[in-house]
């Protein structure tokens, strides 16, 4: 009894290691790391996500819950920005705790983020998915919501919603889009709703955090961006 006590406290004192070693990793690779927290998501989503999270995060608000292929795509560009494990946990506990018991969520959920985080099982630091990872995932269908909208979701549907945000050049964007260069048509995305008309400018992602990082870049330059270099100094909230 008393050695399987010691191994639940040597595996305790491990995971609380491992956890800070993680959240040094992102403090170090994402100079915006330790200014996100779980209740300013909605917020970035809207100023610096790309369309491919933007509508993951649309549909969690409304259903609270999401499919595999889009949770461990989403988790993982979180996880990518900077957002903590503890920030993490809290940000699904938000959405998942709305449709389900706590216990159901510490079961079914909450040890697939943590192990996304590198933190149990294998303790694989698995990387956000890139573009082409994304866009060659199979089309979603029903309630599911992964996936490049730029490659799965239909164009007409795409170029009113367009419309109806006032997005700038959509015609070229869709246009590239159903010439398959979809990363293409986000770079052309981004530079539009940046207002960026410069043709020598090149946005073209290689990843979704590729697009946040240079969204807030963009935008803190401009001092548009609700992100600042302090947590004092945030204004996700307002």
């Amino acid at each position: 009894i008393l050695a399987h006590r010691v191994s639940a406290i040597d595996d305790e004192r491990i995971f609380d290691t491992l956890k800070s070693l993680t959240n040094d990793v992102f403090r170090d690779s994402n100079n915006t790391s330790d200014e996100i927290t779980h209740n300013i998501i909605d917020k970035l989503s809207k100023e610096s996500f790309p369309p491919c999270m933007q509508q993951i995060n649309l549909y969690l608000n409304k259903h609270h819950k999401i499919k595999h292929l889009a949770r461990q795509q989403y988790i993982l560009f979180l996880k990518g920005i900077g957002l903590s494990i503890d920030e993490a946990i809290k940000y699904w506990k938000s959405h998942f705790l709305k449709v389900m018991d706590l216990r159901q969520f510490e079961s079914e959920y909450a040890y697939n983020i943590k192990h996304r985080y590198g933190l149990v099982g294998s303790r694989t630091n698995y990387k956000p998915y890139s573009c082409v990872k994304i866009i060659s995932e199979v089309s979603p269908l029903g309630r599911e919501c992964h996936g490049c909208p730029f490659r799965h979701e239909d164009l007409d549907t795409l170029k009113r919603k367009f419309t109806a945000d006032k997005v700038k050049h959509s015609d070229n964007i869709i246009q590239l889009a159903r010439s398959g260069k979809f990363q293409h048509a986000c770079g052309a995305y981004f530079d539009s709703i940046h207002g960026i008309d410069d043709k020598t400018s090149d946005h073209t992602p290689n990843t979704p955090n590729e697009y946040f990082n240079n969204s807030i870049s963009i935008l803190q330059k401009k001092g548009l961006s609700c992100l600042k270099k302090s947590l004092r100094d945030n204004k996700c909230d307002d």
